[in-house]
């Protein structure tokens, strides 16, 4: 985790002042303009091992940062040489800038240090297949590099390998068994044998039973001159080169042969003339001008043919045409084979590495799965879901995992034409994605790690900015993780110190002083809620409105007595269903209204949650979007029902016993986190969408109702319909 001692000249940032205040989970509110980018974009260049700068100026960061990633404690400057931080930054702007771009919405799950490996290794790859192209274009298909015809013909050469990829054709090629050639090749073009034309003739069987014979004819001609069958020219060749190597000449000797001595040289004449006069035999004439005469069909062809007539050996060759070939190239690349063989296993070597990326990626299959379950259940969309498609293919760099939408409760996938067709928000929801399996990701790895989150719902809905808020929420219970949360959006900024509570330890407004410098200020102390009351309610005097009024009473009561006052406890149970919620009604609150001058005339005896259920089943989903009176009764009753159902869970998983819950603590978090692991898969679906439309948190300060106008009313009738048919 960091602790920040130093921070100035960085990214536009003079001077952060007070910034010892920026401890453990911390969220700091910035006006545009002031510090939030660049405090960021700090963070994640130093965590890069890289120096940030004032860019305006040019003057070199200054920065002293304690760092404890649970194994080591360092303290990190400007000068140390290693800055790296298990650190990641999640902008809001980056995806509103990239939604468009991406239309497809592809590649999100993949982890950008996964990939980013994979693509330094296949860096490394092709390089290495640059060098083998180099090779083969400039000694055998002597091509000009770079050049489009070279291209095409490099891959025309490797496809004769096999494989499905160049990579494995490069290999199958640097495998291939040869013999180097004695005959000199240096100035026979390696096309004017091998193209297309002289190909689908050189596997002809009439070809190549006539250079079959030619081959026989010759060796049986070659050992009827002056050897026998025992050892032949081929034999005398041999033997003839290796005694040239191991001096055995130069030491004087010679050889006896048929009665004759010869020395060196006349071993090589006897083996130069013996060839000459078999060659220039009628025999093997007539079987050579055969096979040239079906040689002479087009320009191609006809370049062979110039080759036989100035090297007659190569017909000898041609009767095993394909493995001449091979032995062909090797031969003219044998200066660089001892290279080329060297790039084959450090392939083989780079290959293993990124089969092991492979693994990796593999392992987090299972993790794309409950992400995508965990988006879907949390995540309000209400035409579409996200699946993965080809999730077994999802290989980092050459199938990446590819998301579609799809119709909810369907597998048809929605068309880009479609798609354009949702609002930006709705649209930009599937960013979220990506977050959760960065964050999933790392915490499989064990290791402790800090998030920087930058303004990351200002593009969200009501609907995901709750969602996410929960998410970091649930976060920062964990140990391995400290979150620092940078918005300018006051209303997420207030909205996130209720949902984290004590585990916020450091709640900041940051501005730019008189010196251009960035004061942090403690704000935990200090109530920056404000609230409208809706007057009109006042003077309706039905249940509908005495109902909607209850948090607002509340806040004013808290502002004027505190929340200790009788009044204000009185007023919290009724905005959850606790242990004695099942007991009161409305004329409970009688004094109370008659205090604010509010008409409750239409009180009957029947139980709170009686009305307040009978005031739902009422309601209709024709209701205004912007009917906020009805809206706020719909997240009255989610929210106390949803504490009914968990309340009753409860009891039933523990033999009819009540939970035991401090007083005046957060009931609806305690009893949630005493019932929740426990829920079945069905109930804990039932919980989170409760949460996700009407949160806890919305109950604390009553103008956090305003967001319920954003959020659709079929949404609400869904989850309360469903809370309705569960509890009964």
């Amino acid at each position: 985790m960091i602790k920040l001692l130093k921070f100035e000249n960085i990214y536009g940032i003079k001077k952060l002042n007070n910034i010892s205040l920026i401890n453990e989970d911390t969220i700091i509110y910035s006006p545009n303009g002031v510090m939030k980018s660049s405090f960021a974009d700090g963070l994640e260049t130093i965590s890069n091992n890289e120096n940030p700068k004032d860019i305006f100026n040019d003057i070199d960061g200054v920065y002293e940062i304690e760092y404890n990633d649970g194994v080591v404690n360092k303290v990190i400057t400007d000068a140390s040489p290693d800055k790296k931080m298990n650190l990641f930054v999640f902008r809001g702007e980056d995806l509103s800038k990239e939604i468009f771009l991406n239309p497809e919405l592809a590649n999100i799950v993949i982890s950008s240090e996964l990939k980013e490996q994979y693509e330094d290794k296949l860096s490394l790859i092709n390089d290495k297949m640059d060098r083998i192209k180099e090779i083969v274009t400039l000694n055998i298909l002597e091509g000009k590099l770079g050049a489009k015809t070279s291209e095409t013909k490099y891959h025309n050469f490797m496809l004769q390998f096999g494989g499905k990829s160049l990579l494995e054709r490069i290999n199958n090629f640097l495998s291939r068994s040869h013999s180097k050639i004695k005959e000199d090749i240096r100035e026979i073009k390696y096309e004017n044998i091998f193209n297309i034309k002289t190909e689908q003739i050189l596997t002809e069987a009439d070809f190549a039973e006539q250079a079959k014979k030619y081959n026989e004819l010759k060796e049986k001609k070659l050992n009827e001159i002056i050897f026998n069958n025992e050892f032949g020219i081929s034999q005398l060749q041999d033997s003839h080169t290796n005694l040239i190597k191991n001096n055995y000449y130069k030491a004087g000797h010679k050889l006896l042969i048929n009665d004759v001595q010869l020395d060196e040289q006349g071993v090589d004449t006897l083996i130069k003339n013996t060839i000459e006069s078999v060659y220039e035999s009628e025999e093997m004439l007539t079987i050579f001008n055969k096979v040239k005469s079906t040689l002479d069909k087009n320009a191609d062809t006809r370049k062979l043919r110039e080759e036989l007539s100035k090297n007659s050996w190569l017909l000898e060759k041609l009767s095993n045409s394909q493995q001449f070939k091979i032995d062909f190239i090797f031969t003219k690349l044998d200066s660089f084979l001892g290279e080329m063989l060297s790039i084959r296993d450090e392939m083989e070597i780079i290959m293993k590495d990124i089969s092991a990326i492979f693994e990796d990626a593999k392992k987090y299959v299972s993790t794309w799965d409950e992400v995508i379950k965990k988006y879907n259940l949390r995540f309000v969309n209400k035409y579409y879901e996200i699946k993965i498609k080809d999730k077994p293919n999802a290989v980092i760099g050459l199938e990446q995992p590819q998301f579609i939408n799809v119709f909810k409760g369907t597998n048809d996938e929605i068309s880009e034409e479609e798609f354009n067709r949702f609002s930006s928000g709705e649209k930009r929801a599937i960013y979220i994605l990506y977050f959760l399996f960065e964050v999933e990701r790392r915490k499989q790895l064990g290791e402790k790690f800090i998030i920087v989150a930058d303004d990351i719902v200002d593009s969200f809905d009501y609907k995901n900015k709750y969602s996410m808020i929960e998410y970091l929420g649930e976060l920062s219970s964990d140990s391995q993780i400290q979150i620092i949360i940078l918005t300018h959006n006051f209303d997420f900024y207030r909205s996130c110190r209720h949902s984290f509570g004590s585990k916020l330890k450091s709640q900041l407004f940051a501005f730019l002083n008189q010196n251009g410098e960035v004061d942090l200020f403690d704000i935990s102390s200090t109530d920056y809620e404000s609230f409208n009351l809706i007057e009109k309610w006042k003077d309706e005097d039905d249940p509908l409105s005495l109902i909607a009024l209850i948090p607002f009473l509340r806040n004013i009561i808290e502002l004027k007595d505190g929340k200790n006052d009788p009044d204000y406890l009185k007023l919290t149970d009724y905005l959850h269903y606790n242990l004695t919620t099942g007991t009161i009604d409305l004329s409970n609150l009688s004094a109370i209204y008659g205090g604010f001058s509010i008409k409750c005339t239409s009180i009957n005896n029947n139980t709170y949650f009686d009305v307040l259920l009978d005031e739902v089943k009422k309601m209709n989903s024709s209701i205004s979007e912007i009917d906020l009176k009805s809206k706020t009764v719909l997240g009255i009753f989610i929210r106390v029902a949803s504490d009914y159902y968990l309340l009753n869970e409860y009891r039933r998983l523990n033999n009819r016993c009540n939970p035991i819950i401090p007083p005046n603590s957060r009931w609806s978090n305690k009893l949630k986190n005493l019932v929740y692991p426990q829920l079945s898969a069905r109930g804990k679906e039932i919980i989170d969408k409760s949460i996700v439309v009407a949160p806890p948190f919305a109950h604390v300060n009553s103008f956090m109702y305003e967001p319920l106008i954003d959020v659709g009313t079929e949404t609400l009738f869904d989850v309360a319909n469903e809370l309705i048919l569960n509890i009964y």
